[in-house]
């Protein structure tokens, strides 16, 4: 007998513990959820971990005949692991088609719509649902879906679910009439198969590349970017309400690692800009003569003559703005993910998402945008970021807040920025080559519509995905400068730069081999939670991701930040401002490699050596003054017709909001 047998990867992934699942399946479509509960059970007995609340609709004949993993299933209940109430809870429901002894049969769709309010209330916690079985049954379970949302209380929508990427749909078999159709219009994502003689054509996919606009639009985006002072927008003026939307938009497709997306904004309109002026200046009222001395080097007496230093800045810069989006960092959790990253990424995330908001606001005409500090102790304070919704306590920030004004005539900014041999080098000490003109005078005007999709469009291409070939010098050339574009508070440019090229990547991870060899038996039992036990299997890890991802890199560019030095009574910017300026500068290469069609990754390398006196110094950096190394920036030729990453954002929903209300 012969048996057709198709391997596919899943679209299935255990969610985080704090979002509860829905899982409907038939049949063989029980498989994938077993898993998860043995994973369940695993989480509970092995780690003492609290799992995902989750509730399994179950469809088959009868009770003795095809119930799959029915004492599996039941060993895990009855060991009491899996429970309902409490912090978390389960359930599972079982429908019977043919349950014999003249009962009435009955379809998962008709417990799903007995049990709406399970469903409901789990959607309106956060909850992900899988569907797995055949195509005719998951035709009628979206359906039943639709249905159940659309009378519920939860206020999603099947494509709310989606856009989320809070519905994951694999099924197979003959497509019932329609059903491709129907999953069209809802947006289900997710592998259809049909069980023919054939086995089923390979979806296709867009490019990797496609949306994204020529280099010499992109260059001119990037090089006219200017921010625009609060004083220089129009009294009065007004900025359309989808303009801002668009901003929150293009954001959440800035890069992140991890999936983290740690971005949150709130929208002030004008009335609430004065209530966040009048907020703020609540706040310093109640400081005592002490802080005054300290605060801003004593230049304010004390509150009276702050006070009228910012009654002046709200006649003269805040209230001019049409908007303010206050910008906030929701710090990962222990338990969210594998691993806790350090908090520089979360930093360089939601910095980038503030450049993706700058550069399509250039592109829009008579709009200006710039990122203010605001006011650094109010910002830091608990005070203010619990007016945000944000926790001191779990480790959020507030990073200022991104000014939006109407501009009217020349907005041409004169802006100066170092030669790239200022800040790049090539190892070990190689000058950089020679840069082209760096004049954006003949580049082509990036429409708006351009830029957003330049945006949404730039994926990260992992070295895994290149070939091997390299790349003439002048293409990181062109990144360089595309790099130094980036906003930078106070004219600092910290962004250095260190180009691995044409095999010195051997280097890089020799020396990376070599710092960790030096560490002894207490540092493996910690490192990277225990995972490698010694030097001998991370050793044997970092030869094969030497030949299968970092020897395919063309280059690898060291992303280093220099510290701004102490000066006597001169103000040293905050750290996140310096992190933030190299990001930009790193999401500038990102893009302007997007347009030249080359592979670009930014990696945190490793992070033990990255963090390592040792490390940054090897980078002609100096610790002491709390330069840091960020990472490397992997830039390779992707394989050909290489299909676009996919990619999943939170919705615009779930990562802003507007404050509408006065403040209480």
């Amino acid at each position: 007998q012969e048996a057709q047998i198709q391997i596919r990867p899943s679209h299935f992934r255990y969610p985080s513990p704090e979002k509860p699942m829905i899982m409907v399946g038939a049949g063989a479509g029980v498989a994938p959820f077993y898993a998860f509960f043995q994973h369940r059970d695993k989480l509970v007995r092995g780690q003492g971990e609290r799992p995902s609340s989750a509730a399994l609709f179950f469809g088959c004949r009868c009770n003795d005949e095809d119930f799959l993993y029915r004492s599996e299933l039941q060993d895990i209940f009855r060991r009491g692991n899996i429970r309902s109430g409490g912090e978390f809870w389960e359930r599972i429901f079982v429908a019977y088609s043919r349950p014999g002894n003249g009962a009435k049969g009955e379809y998962v769709q008709d417990i799903m719509m007995r049990e709406a309010k399970v469903i409901t209330d789990a959607i309106a916690d956060g909850a992900i649902v899988y569907i797995c079985g055949s195509n005719q049954m998951g035709q009628g379970v979206l359906g039943v879906l639709a249905s159940i949302l659309k009378n519920g209380t939860s206020g999603a929508t099947l494509k709310d679910l989606k856009d989320s990427g809070r519905l994951v749909q694999e099924c197979w078999g003959e497509a019932p009439r329609g059903f491709l159709a129907c999953r069209a219009e809802l947006g289900v994502e997710g592998e259809v198969a049909d069980d023919d003689e054939e086995p089923p054509k390979k979806k296709s996919r867009p490019s990797a590349f496609q949306g994204i606009p020529p280099p010499d639009e992109v260059k001119d985006l990037i090089q006219k970017r200017r921010s625009i002072f609060p004083k220089d927008y129009r009294e009065g003026g007004t900025v359309p309400e989808a303009v801002i939307r668009e901003l929150l938009e293009v954001a959440r497709w800035a890069p992140s690692h991890g999936k983290m997306q740690p971005w949150r904004f709130t929208v002030f309109e004008l009335r609430q800009i004065h209530d966040l002026i009048d907020a703020t200046l609540k706040f310093y009222e109640s400081r005592d003569e002490a802080f005054w001395r300290e605060a801003w080097f004593g230049e304010f007496s004390g509150f009276p003559a702050f006070q009228e230093h910012v009654e002046n800045q709200r006649r003269t810069k805040w209230g001019r703005c049409a908007y303010m989006i206050s910008i906030g960092l929701r710090r990962q959790q222990p338990g969210d993910y594998k691993r806790m990253f350090p908090v520089e990424e979360e930093i360089a995330s939601v910095a980038c998402a503030v450049h993706n908001m700058h550069l399509l606001l250039t592109a829009h005409s008579n709009v200006g945008g710039y990122w203010s500090s605001w006011f650094e102790h109010f910002t830091s304070s608990p005070e203010g970021l619990s007016l945000l919704g944000l926790n001191q306590q779990k480790g959020d920030l507030w990073m200022g807040v991104f000014c939006v004004g109407e501009v009217l005539g020349n907005r041409d900014v004169r802006a100066y920025r170092k030669p790239i041999e200022d800040f790049a080098s090539w190892y070990p000490d190689e000058p950089c080559p020679a840069e082209a003109s760096n004049s954006s005078e003949n580049g082509s005007k990036m429409s708006a519509e351009s830029a957003k999709r330049l945006l949404e469009n730039r994926r990260s291409i992992l070295p895994a995905d290149y070939t091997r070939e390299w790349l003439p010098d002048s293409t990181i050339v062109e990144l360089l400068v595309a790099a130094r574009w980036a906003p930078s508070h106070g004219k600092l440019e910290p962004w250095r730069f260190k180009v691995y090229s044409q095999g010195n990547q051997w280097r890089l991870i020799d020396s990376t081999l070599d710092f960790y060899s030096k560490q002894g038996d207490d540092f493996w039992k910690t490192a990277w939670d225990g995972e490698y036990g010694g030097f001998a299997a991370f050793k044997k890890q970092m030869e094969t991701a030497r030949g299968a991802k970092w020897l395919k890199c063309s280059h690898m560019i060291a992303i280093c930040l220099k510290r701004q030095r102490r000066e006597e009574g001169k103000r040293q910017f905050p750290l996140h401002e310096e992190l933030a300026a190299v990001a930009c500068a790193v999401q500038n290469m990102h893009l302007m490699a997007a347009s030249l069609r080359v592979g670009a990754y930014w990696s945190s390398w490793y992070d033990h050596f990255t963090e390592s006196d040792e490390g940054v110094r090897m980078l002609g950096l100096e610790p002491e003054y709390g330069d840091k190394w960020l990472g490397m920036f992997c830039v390779g030729q992707p394989k050909k017709d290489l299909p676009k990453p996919h990619a999943v954002r939170k919705s615009v929903d779930e990562v802003s909001s507007w404050r509408k209300d006065s403040f209480p």
